[in-house]
């Protein structure tokens, strides 16, 4: 079951880095603007605003940002990566998948409340997960209804590797353990 939703949520992704990449140019969002074309190539050339210098050069220094700091992710993923290197909620607001932008807009906030906005319930858990790790609070852990999340999320705060073995999902029991290691709680 883990498995098929992780083959759709790769899916989704495609799907909305296609949606965004097709855009027009600029998409202002709440005193934000987002520059798809240009954040996702990494392409200058997508900020020539010739009449207006001041979007043209708030769109280099973000494609300038963005290469710099979140070359590694898809466009979706910059801007969360974006958002969580400015302290800044207005860059989830250019995310077009609805769960991914609550789950920015929890993380950067670190208000496990937002969670409770993702209609889903696979992705809601998985918010809560990221954002009780974020937070280091591990009372967030109950509130999320999967048990492989929530064995997940308590393994991370116990340091207990029986709590990975339950997980059913191979690759999210590597996660478990690899968070696990990596957790400073």
């Amino acid at each position: 079951m883990i498995a098929i939703l992780l083959i759709l949520a790769f899916l989704i992704f495609i799907i909305i880095d296609f949606v965004t990449y097709v855009k027009k140019e600029p998409v202002v969002l709440e005193n934000v603007s987002c520059f798809p074309k240009a954040i996702d190539r990494f392409d200058y050339e997508q900020c020539g605003f010739e009449e207006n210098e001041t979007l043209a050069s708030e769109c280099r220094e973000l494609v300038g940002f963005a290469e710099r700091n979140c070359a590694d992710r898809k466009l979706v993923e910059k801007y969360f990566c974006i958002a969580f290197l400015k302290k800044d909620v207005r860059y989830c607001n250019c995310i077009d998948l609805d769960w991914y932008r609550m789950n920015c807009l929890a993380f950067i906030t670190k208000d496990p409340k937002v969670c409770l906005g993702v209609k889903d319930e696979y992705w809601r858990d998985v918010c809560f997960k990221d954002v009780a790790i974020a937070t280091k609070n591990q009372k967030v852990c109950s509130k999320i209804k999967n048990d492989d999340w929530r064995n997940m999320c308590n393994a991370v705060f116990t340091k207990n590797q029986e709590l990975c073995q339950k997980i059913h999902d191979s690759e999210a029991k590597r996660q478990c353990e690899t968070m696990i290691k990596e957790f400073r709680g």
